[in-house]
């Protein structure tokens, strides 16, 4: 994996998967792209992640259980509350799936936003 992160990534995704390399192929993609990543193979040490440092997206490889995604979203969730959850496969290229958390994640917040303009004109 290169150290070659941007020094201003666009965003920040982390990867809960089963396999190291390729993770460690998603994030040099991720960099070549203006984004940056990090990697955990386990919900303990992606939470211990999320715990100390910001991500905008959770990318959660296709061999993870169903039960440690569950067990994941909530402990993200619970810390980062806005953050983006995509479950990936192969069937796309590693970029797609994060673009697509982003691109969820701004429709929601652009939601939020609405809400709250239209509660504002309306009291």
């Amino acid at each position: 994996m290169s150290s070659n992160a941007p020094k201003t990534p666009k965003a920040t995704a982390l990867i809960l998967g089963n396999h190291a390399h390729i993770a460690a192929q998603m994030i040099d993609e991720f960099r070549e792209a203006g984004y940056d990543g990090k990697y955990s193979s386990t919900v303990e040490g992606a939470i211990e992640l999320a715990a100390a440092e910001h991500f905008d997206a959770l990318i959660i490889g296709g061999g993870v259980t169903d039960a440690n995604a569950a067990r994941i979203e909530k402990g993200i969730r619970a810390l980062l509350p806005g953050i983006a959850i995509q479950r990936m496969n192969r069937s796309r290229e590693p970029l797609y799936w994060l673009e697509k958390a982003l691109s969820s994640r701004k429709t929601v917040d652009a939601n939020k936003s609405s809400d709250k303009d239209t509660n504002k004109t309306s009291n």
